[in-house]
């Protein structure tokens, strides 16, 4: 299987928090190529990791993965 990389483009995420997006984005990239499965990886782990509740969207309709939160707003990666 190909492995794929990930990169923050654009985030006001402080540093340790983009780093667990890049790390749980390419962990649910490479273990799966279903959207939706890719989808609430990320999010269940945001959702357990941070306390509050993440939304996330995948897809190949546009560029990359955006994570959503209410108090800190869209995070594009």
């Amino acid at each position: 299987m190909k492995e794929y990389e990930v990169a923050i483009i654009n985030s006001s995420m402080p540093t340790d928090v983009e780093e667990y997006a890049a790390q749980t984005a390419s962990e649910a990239i490479n273990m799966d190529s279903d959207l939706s499965s890719i989808a609430h990886f990320i999010k269940r782990n945001f959702d357990r990791k941070y306390k509050t509740t993440w939304q996330c969207v995948v897809g190949k309709n546009f560029c990359g993965v955006q994570i959503l939160n209410e108090e800190s707003g869209l995070k594009n990666i």
